[in-house]
């Protein structure tokens, strides 16, 4: 046993006060008037002895009133099995640890899990000791130190809710570690968290935290009772190609994370912050289901998009991002050797650009020096040799888009296709037109992205096949997509990717000599379809979750320093030493992010949290407390949800006080001593 406030003890020094007084009373000489001397002999020899027992009883009963009062308020305590005991003047560390990830905030009815986690911590940290060492763990990258309650106050209520998510376990390892850094002997982790299944990360890093028997950790369950949440995620735009005044379809994923059914959920599609669509949905305990939002663009431009759904306990996993741009203008450059051969192509390109989005540039081979392919977004190449070979391939690396035509004078030079590395051409197939010997379509690819809305009715897709007399055989490889094949299985039409590069080839010259591909009514919508199917491969901006680095390019850029229009502020940033690419990492909040350089805007993207903060559910208690004993050797406290959390962390820091029951004892013992007392008032009231 200990007493934690051992100072009163010296008020046991009272207990000789009754003694004192018994002992002078013993010294007065007491008169008693007798009537007559024979009224002594009817005394009873045995009520004198009774009355002499019953003042020794008082003696003691009255000293024991003063010794546990005494005790009580020395506040004696039983020392705990579990933990050492400490002495009161020994300096503490004590690390707090409060989980501030997405799933705290969700809300109860007595306010959020991270707001209740706050109070609590404050409640433990203002019953410490001044002059103690206080450690705030805030993530992984930072953490505060004070010895000042005050600011330790401060900065508990300056702890906001972060949007990334971390490895608890790994923020349990970086506790221990802070305080091996401590001189104090007695130190402590207090760890306060919902406990979410998904925040805890059993991975190798769990075997490289080392025990320490001198480390007391306090885990708190600030979890509440019957998690009611559903959440949006994994937006996206299902279309391959974007087109004005065309249908555009989004998908996202709407999860129901709560053990019950959830009915008439309200869905949102906002393009640009205005409602475009609306669903109402249904969703079974558990159940997850993808709803498709369907709207028409009718301008171009960058569109900030997302799916916001009604608001319930824990409001923030119910918005999802997704950022994509239609240039106003689409930069084509024609390149060619024939002026013959582009001739039906030309006409193909300006029947698409009646809305004036295209814009087409022609240059012959011989005409390179001058052109800068990088201000293009894609290239159209009638011809099977290049003399910028180097530039080329330099452009498609970076993204680039090339469709190949082979030109009507073709011969073969070389089997690398452009020197591009990518095709090669195995054999060049001439037939007799007056033989009426042709080839035609065989197998069409319908999935293929280009031919999305290419038809009236999709149910019923036919294209009427041109004759074709001269071709190309291609060798094939896995890197290659057929699109169109011939009857012979030679690819007509076919697709080749290469990082984000995209090579799409034809097999034959846009020329009536060789074919009348040129004359059908397929070939203006194919080719328009090909030119906005490549300019929307660059329209989605990447998406990120929260924390995560945003590859920016800035290859391109003339000016070091760039805008970045990010959630509720804009950055400014200073590339000047910085070389192609640029990591930005300020992701720690959802939403929208858009670079500017000289006010022209050259990379996007979009940052959402992470789906697994939406779901609530708590690690399994077999599983925690096997890993909390790993690390603590069981010096270790789990504490329930809605216990006397103050009550149980004295308990284990100090042992069981018994200051209730003695001060109980002492009520009891002085009820004895009224009784007693007036009892021997009776009987020596008797002998008068």
């Amino acid at each position: 046993m200990i007493f934690l406030n051992p100072s009163i003890l010296f008020g046991l020094l009272a207990a000789t006060i009754p003694i004192l007084i018994h002992i002078l009373n013993l010294r007065k000489l007491q008169k008693v008037e007798f009537s007559t001397l024979s009224f002594l002999k009817e005394l009873q020899k045995s009520k004198i002895r009774k009355i002499k027992i019953k003042q020794w009883l008082l003696l003691l009963l009255r000293t024991l009133i003063i010794i546990f009062l005494v005790l009580a308020f020395s506040r004696p305590t039983l020392e705990t099995v579990n933990f050492t005991g400490i002495s009161s003047s020994a300096k503490s560390t004590s690390v707090f640890f409060i989980d501030n990830s997405l799933s705290m905030n969700y809300i109860t009815e007595d306010g959020t899990n991270l707001n209740r986690s706050k109070k609590a911590a404050k409640n433990i940290l203002n019953q410490m000791e001044d002059g103690d060492e206080f450690i705030f763990l805030i993530s992984l990258d930072s953490s505060k130190i004070t010895t000042s309650k005050e600011i330790a106050n401060n900065i508990i209520d300056e702890l906001d809710l972060t949007f990334v998510t971390e490895n608890n376990f790994d923020k349990i390892k970086k506790a221990i570690q802070l305080l091996e850094q401590s001189k104090n002997i007695n130190k402590e982790v207090f760890f306060f968290s919902d406990l979410q299944s998904s925040t805890f990360f059993i991975d190798d890093s769990i075997n490289s935290i080392i025990s320490n028997n001198n480390v007391k950790t306090y885990v708190v369950d600030m979890s509440a009772q019957n998690y009611d949440n559903y959440g949006v995620s994994n937006l996206i735009l299902t279309n391959s190609i974007i087109e004005i005044n065309k249908p555009l379809t989004f998908s996202a994923i709407i999860s129901n994370y709560s053990e019950n059914q959830k009915s008439n959920i309200t869905a949102s599609l906002f393009l640009n912050d205005k409602r475009v669509a609306q669903q109402s949905i249904n969703l079974f305990s558990k159940e997850e289901k993808t709803v498709e939002f369907e709207t028409t663009l009718k301008s171009s431009g960058l569109f900030e998009a997302r799916i916001e759904l009604e608001d319930d306990n824990l409001n923030e996993d119910n918005v999802c991002y997704l950022n994509f741009n239609v240039p106003e203008k689409i930069k084509i450059l024609l390149q060619y050797e024939n002026i013959n051969d582009i001739q039906f192509l030309e006409a193909a390109l300006n029947s698409s650009s009646t809305s004036g989005q295209l814009e087409v540039t022609k240059s012959r081979f011989s005409d390179n020096s001058n052109i800068n392919l990088t201000d293009f977004d894609m290239i159209f190449i009638v011809g099977e040799t290049y003399n910028k070979t180097d530039d080329l391939n330099k452009y498609f690396s970076s993204n680039g888009k090339v469709v190949f035509i082979p030109s009507s004078n073709f011969a073969i030079n070389g089997s690398d296709v452009l020197s591009l590395n990518l095709l090669k051409i195995k054999e060049f197939i001439k037939t007799d037109k007056s033989e009426r010997s042709y080839n035609e379509f065989g197998k069409i690819n319908f999935q293929h992205p280009i031919f999305q809305n290419l038809f009236e009715n999709q149910t019923q897709k036919n294209i009427e096949s041109p004759i074709i007399f001269n071709y190309l055989k291609f060798q094939e490889n896995n890197s290659v997509t057929p699109i169109i094949r011939l009857l012979d299985e030679s690819i007509f039409l076919g697709e080749l990717k290469k990082d984000n590069g995209k090579f799409l080839f034809f097999n034959t010259a846009f020329v009536l000599d060789w074919n009348n591909f040129a004359i059908k009514g397929i070939f203006a919508p194919l080719i328009s379809k090909i030119i906005y199917y490549l300019a929307s491969s660059n329209s989605n901006g990447n998406s990120y979750l929260t924390g995560e680095s945003i590859n920016i390019d800035v290859s391109k850029l003339i000016y070091p320093i760039i805008d970045v229009n990010l959630p509720g502020r804009i950055e400014k940033l200073n590339l000047q030493n910085e070389k192609s690419t640029y990591n930005y990492y300020n992701t720690f909040i959802n939403g929208s992010y858009k670079f500017f350089s000289n006010n022209n805007l050259f990379s996007f993207a979009s940052v959402n949290i992470n789906s697994k903060e939406s779901n609530l559910l708590k690690i399994e208690r077999d599983s925690l407390t096997q890993i909390l004993n790993e690390i603590f050797d069981e010096n270790y406290l789990l504490i329930e949800p809605n216990s006397n959390y103050l009550e149980t962390i004295k308990e284990a820091k100090f042992g069981t006080e018994l200051w209730k029951p003695f001060l109980i004892i002492a009520f009891i013992i002085a009820l004895f001593e009224m009784f007693i007392a007036r009892s021997t008032k009776k009987d020596i009231s008797h002998l008068n």
